[in-house]
């Protein structure tokens, strides 16, 4: 099941052990606080740091640079994960979420 989710802020909710998960800007943070340190959490600062430049390039400026090449590797991509109606994807940890909507396109 793919259930996209439209909400900008507010908390997504566990029905399994109720822990609330905030969502800001639309983004979920699944990491709960406590559970990140040392270098690891020097790491998620920087991501954290850097996500809307590398949203805006990913989506925007190498998009424009690769007339239409990006996309056609990104269908290809999926195209050979043969995704079907019914399928499960859990995609996470893979840039700013832009395979979603190759991969939704690709159930139909």
């Amino acid at each position: 099941m793919l259930v996209a989710l439209r909400l900008r802020h507010g908390v997504l909710k566990c029905v399994g052990c109720g822990h609330n998960y905030p969502i800001r800007d639309g983004i979920i943070d699944l990491l709960p606080k406590g559970l990140v340190f040392g270098n690891d959490l020097r790491w998620t600062k920087f991501y954290d740091e850097s996500a809307l430049s590398y949203f805006i390039l990913f989506h925007r400026v190498i998009p424009a640079f690769t007339l239409g090449a990006e996309g056609r590797a990104r269908r290809r991509w999926v195209e050979l994960l043969q995704i079907r109606r019914g399928d499960v994807v859990l995609d996470v940890a893979t840039g700013t979420g832009k395979n979603i909507s190759y991969q939704l396109k690709s159930r139909c």
